[in-house]
């Protein structure tokens, strides 16, 4: 059992939904300039220019700055109210996610079970604006919120929260990633998939699936290490400890922890919940780590189910539900076998009289 209780928490979800737009995240930062600053640059740069023609180079490379800056944005369908005004009614209570200031209903991710599996599909998506969009209609900003500006406004002039459509499907990816590696770490098979995604190396074991290789363990001790050892050639350990690093990176921000004392058991306990629904996500995806909780897919319909765990199958089972089970006994000729059976059952009752 976790050492750990699981405290019931909501995430706010946008009544009318969401959208995706051409916006500028963070756009006081990307874009140094506002338009007055523009102009006196340019009168600077051309003395005796005429105000009016200075003007215009000025909004045409202030267009220009923000086209370049502009990227795919998810946002709230409702408008937001400005930032400043929502930030001071957010701080009184910070340890929630941060409010959208539309109209929303609260919903509770962890009630799904699946949802992690669900998310980690993104990365897979044909039409990943649609499908982010369809997600967070269910369940919300992740919570990498951002504040942004639409290219067609002023600088200054109005700002609202987004989330950018790269975000999104970076943490799908490595929402994906982390699930892929912790089946094939439960898997019965020896893991040969994995040896492409490890290096063993002068003491210590990298990462090397992605873009850049990345620090694992140590298998060898080295003087200062602090962390536990890994045994050499254990792809299983490997990949689980890199999906430790992947979690522990997520949960530093998104997840609040305290210390309760429980009156029916007469102890004190550890209550953790989460802040965000990216939060939700990686403490589903840590359940799995710890829980004894691993994915299958199920031989008849392909879908993903959870094999361990209180509402998992049995780890014997190879269909994700019993209507599967009965399609595929079915399917093999379980019915002509069962008739066969009963006139079998028939026959030696008739020959017993």
């Amino acid at each position: 059992m976790p050492a750990y209780q699981w405290v019931h928490a909501t995430v706010e979800v946008a009544k009318h939904g969401y959208q995706c737009v051409s916006a500028i995240p963070d756009a006081h930062w990307v874009i140094d300039d506002d338009l007055e600053a523009a102009m006196a640059r340019i009168a600077e740069e051309q003395p005796g220019l005429a105000e009016s023609a200075a003007r215009a180079q000025a909004e045409a490379r202030y267009k220009a700055l923000r086209e370049r800056a502009a990227k795919r944005v998810l946002t709230t369908v409702d408008t937001q109210r400005d930032i400043e005004q929502r930030a001071s009614e957010w701080w009184p209570r910070h340890w929630r996610s941060f409010p959208t200031m539309v109209p929303s209903v609260q919903k509770d991710p962890m009630q799904d079970t699946h949802l992690a599996r669900r998310f980690a599909k993104l990365a897979e998506a044909v039409s990943p604006e649609d499908a982010i969009v369809a997600f967070a209609n269910d369940w919300g900003f992740l919570g990498g919120w951002t504040r942004c500006e639409r290219v067609s406004d002023t600088r200054g002039t109005r700002s609202f929260i987004g989330e950018s459509v790269a975000f999104w499907q970076e943490e799908a990816r490595d929402m994906a990633l982390a699930l892929r590696l912790l089946d094939l770490a439960a898997g019965k098979r020896k893991p040969t998939e994995l040896q492409k995604c490890f290096r063993w190396l002068n003491g210590r074991v990298d990462y090397t699936g992605g873009e850049k290789e990345e620090y694992v363990a140590h298998y060898v001790m080295e003087e200062g290490l602090t962390e536990s050892l890994l045994e050499k050639d254990d792809l299983r350990a490997a990949a689980k400890r890199h999906v430790q690093h992947l979690i522990n990176e997520r949960l530093q921000y998104h997840t609040t922890a305290s210390v309760q004392y429980a009156p029916d058991r007469g102890q004190y306990e550890m209550h953790a919940t989460f802040t965000t629904l990216r939060g939700a996500l990686w403490l589903q995806c840590l359940n799995a780590l710890t829980g004894g909780v691993h994915w299958r897919v199920c031989a008849l319909c392909g879908k993903d189910y959870q094999v361990g765990g209180e509402e998992g199958r049995s780890p014997k089972s190879v269909y994700c539900s019993d209507m599967c089970n009965y399609q595929a006994y079915y399917a093999r000729g379980g019915k002509e076998i069962r008739k066969k059976r009963y006139l079998e059952q028939q026959a030696r009752k008739a020959s017993n009289k």
